[in-house]
């Protein structure tokens, strides 16, 4: 429960920034127009932007628990779960005012950043245990730890 609230709290920080980017971008503003104070995320947004994340955050441990041959169907399944919860959050609390696409660009975006984090992550452990297996092998000087000596 702890890692659906830290993952909550992190993809609705990043929602956060996006969301105030976009804005900016489709107002045609400079950037220095965010740190204006009139600009700022009302708090019911800002609710059910946690809320949805937390729902897409729990819905997302359930469907890890699903394994598949392929890589890319599972990671199909992880986008396509969190577009449609945001397609029903954007429905029931009427958030589709002209742009549609904007959740759908928002959840691609912070998905495929968690992915390219995800597989950095990965790589980096793996070249550790990588390392570890080499120091091991060269520490026992071709003595198998097996035999008795």
């Amino acid at each position: 429960m702890r890692k659906i609230l830290v993952n909550t709290l992190a993809t609705t920080c990043a929602a956060l920034i996006l969301v105030l980017i976009i804005n900016v971008i489709s107002l045609d503003k400079s950037f220095l127009f965010l740190f204006d104070k009139n600009f700022t995320i009302s708090a019911p947004f800002f609710i059910q932007l946690l809320g949805v994340n937390f729902v897409i955050n729990l819905a997302l441990y359930f469907t890890y628990k699903f394994e598949c041959k392929y890589v890319i169907v599972e990671m199909l399944l992880d986008l396509g779960t969190i577009i449609s919860i945001l397609l029903v959050y954007g429905a029931i609390f009427d958030q589709f005012t002209g742009r549609r696409w904007i959740f759908a660009v928002i959840a691609a975006l912070i998905y495929s950043f968690a992915i390219f984090a995800n597989m950095a992550r990965e790589r980096a452990d793996e070249k550790k245990m990588n390392e570890s297996i080499q120091k091991r092998r060269k520490g026992l000087n071709g003595k198998s730890p097996f035999i008795a000596s």
